[in-house]
């Protein structure tokens, strides 16, 4: 039996940081969808972090 979840979808938002070359474009960045399903708030994170030892003061900053 198939059920549409949707009608159950609520409070959706979307943020988008890009922190590549001088903060507006490149290859580093994340994204964050957070909605509430029900009773239950889900929020799901995806990034893409500077590398390597020598990355990581940069990994720390973009993600404070």
């Amino acid at each position: 039996m198939e059920q549409k979840l949707s009608p159950l979808v609520s409070e959706i938002e979307v943020d988008t940081i890009a922190t590549g070359l001088k903060n507006m474009v490149g290859n580093k960045g994340a994204v964050k969808i957070k909605f509430r399903l029900v009773e239950k708030t889900l929020t799901f994170i995806n990034c893409h972090l500077h590398s390597g030892l020598d990355g990581v003061a940069k990994r720390n900053k973009d993600v404070r």
